[in-house]
């Protein structure tokens, strides 16, 4: 986070390159950290590293005047980039001979530690632990996994540490492989649990921790319940595309999961050469089978299977439709940019899995398993302001928020690259007192009755050095400017929270190359409580 003296600049020793000082501290008692990591990301090339000396010190002399992000870690700690008080990721916008004075404020981890216990509650060694906080993302209520370790000792003990302050869910889960090979089917084995002995998440125990807070004793004790068999056929393996120089072999997975992205399960097992699969050790339950290939894995095909007391058989999974997505990616006529190694991810909308490429020397590129669907195409350099999409082209439809979809194999993805993007930098009235306005949250959101769109074609503000918000590298289009005192992440997403404020936003028509002013009236946390709160969202 940024502290005091973000403003005050001095004359670098050289006029035409720039510097960074500062120090990295405590958030919460302000103490100086020695022995810090801090990387200074420039908008392209490598990272700088430098360490804090004993007065948790750090500077960063003959910088190229231009936008850098800066990042600091120290053991015991959440690594953070430079932000502000809202979160928002503080960017060092540098003019030459000016020397940038920051406090990166690191806020102490919290940890939680305990017992994972078997069904007589003795401890338990074989299985793991995870922890998840309940957050509103992507237009949705959804568990994000967080936390670093959850192993479990010799003693039957865990401990998850790099925790942020927060209400978490604890999840043990015992090896599956280890209760097959050990426990008889008659016998049953023993199942997750929430934290301290459910089955539901929904009916699990929250855990509040605070800042540099170590929660101690915790015990989570597994289920015990008869386990059974789900055998079947996959049909169509055949259709799968072979990508060129892909091995004849590849891993090939047929796994049950409850089709829940806080899914508890991770019951198997690996197809056979004939197309039949077996999966041991599954409780009663109702579950999706599906197929897999690859690392990571793509989803081919699955089905709906309940399991009442008894082994089921017969299931048949149908492999879906796939093919291989080639494209290619260049820069306007008129601009000349770097269209080799850029890196590309493709994610399916309805799987939520995600594949990851890169453009070659000519700026083509390949996905080689894509399944029939709509999928999002998503380039990360475009979230660090360096150029925008200025188009993108499939089965000759044009796509503002990079979603398309996916029908046949013999159509081409075009994009089309331009760093002529708009600029907007943005003044935030209204807040009641200057650490308001500080901390807003300031948005650019396309201007459309489709909540994807908005979702994903919408750019947070990044605010400088000096308390400055801008925006860099804007597709010209119609957009909504808001400055939120707080909002859950993509909450207009939702149509009927963008009913209600759509209204409030400041309205822009931006265009091609435009450098632009704009203000926006904040909306604080009381205002906005009340519909947060009705919605689900707070």
């Amino acid at each position: 986070m940024l502290a005091g003296g973000g403003a005050a600049q001095q004359v670098a020793a050289n006029e035409n390159l720039a510097a960074v000082k500062g120090v990295v501290s405590n958030a919460g008692t302000g103490e100086r950290l020695r022995k810090a990591f801090v990387r200074l990301h420039p908008a392209s090339g490598n990272a700088r590293p430098a360490t804090t000396d004993d007065q948790g010190r750090f500077s960063y002399d003959n910088l190229k005047p231009g936008i850098y992000k800066l990042e600091a870690e120290h053991v015991g700690f959440i690594a953070s980039l430079l932000a502000d008080a809202a979160g928002t990721t503080v960017e060092l916008h540098l003019t030459a001979g000016e020397t940038a004075d920051v406090n990166v404020r690191l806020t102490p981890q919290a940890a939680i530690s305990g017992r994972l216990l078997d069904s007589d509650g003795d401890p338990w060694i074989h299985g793991y632990v995870r922890v998840g906080r309940s957050v509103f993302k992507q237009g949705k209520r959804q568990l994000e996994w967080a936390g670093e370790g959850g192993d479990i000792d010799d003693r039957g003990q865990f401990r998850v540490a790099q925790l942020a302050p927060g209400t978490y869910y604890a999840l043990a889960t015992p090896d599956a492989g280890w209760e097959a090979q050990n426990r008889s089917r008659s016998e049953g084995g023993l199942q997750s649990a929430w934290y301290p002995n459910s089955m539901d998440v929904q009916d699990a125990t929250p855990i509040i921790v605070s800042a540099g807070q170590e929660l101690t004793g915790l015990e989570i004790r597994l289920r015990r319940s008869a386990t059974y068999r789900i055998r079947g056929t996959v049909s169509g393996l055949d259709t799968i595309p072979k990508a060129a120089g892909q091995p004849a072999q590849v891993y090939r997975h047929v796994g049950v999961s409850t089709g829940s992205s806080i899914s508890s399960t991770g019951y198997g097992g690996n197809l056979k050469a004939d197309g039949t699969f077996e999966i041991l050790g599954v409780p009663s339950g109702e579950y999706d089978v599906g197929l897999s290939q690859g690392m990571p894995p793509i989803g081919l095909g699955r089905t709906k299977v309940r399991v009442d007391d008894r082994d089921v058989d017969g299931v048949s999974i149908e492999v879906a439709r796939s093919y291989a997505l080639k494209g290619s990616v260049r820069f306007e006529a008129n601009e000349t940019g770097r269209i080799s190694g850029l890196s590309l991810i493709l994610t399916g909308l309805d799987s939520n899995q995600g594949q990851s490429g890169r453009t070659r020397e000519d700026g083509s590129f390949e996905f080689p398993l894509v399944s029939t669907g709509r999928h999002r195409l998503f380039l990360p350099g475009t979230f660090d302001g360096q150029y925008h999409v200025k188009s993108l082209r499939y089965d000759n439809k044009e796509s503002r928020s990079g979603i398309i979809s996916i029908t046949n194999g013999d159509s081409s993805l075009e994009l089309v690259l331009s760093s002529h993007g708009a600029r907007l930098v943005v003044d935030v009235k209204k807040g009641d007192t200057a650490a308001q306005v500080m901390a807003a949250r300031v948005v650019l959101i396309p201007d459309s009755d489709n909540g994807e769109e908005r979702g994903f074609g919408s750019r947070l503000a990044m605010r400088d050095q000096n308390g400055v918000y801008s925006i860099g590298n804007i597709a010209p289009g119609a957009y909504r400017l808001f400055a939120f005192e707080s909002v859950p992440e993509e909450a207009w997403v939702d149509a009927e929270f963008w009913k209600e404020i759509h209204s409030k936003g400041a309205d822009l028509r931006i265009s091609e190359g435009e450098s632009k002013n704009a203000e926006v009236p904040l909306m604080t946390r009381p205002e906005i409580a009340p519909l947060l709160s009705r919605l689900g969202m707070e």
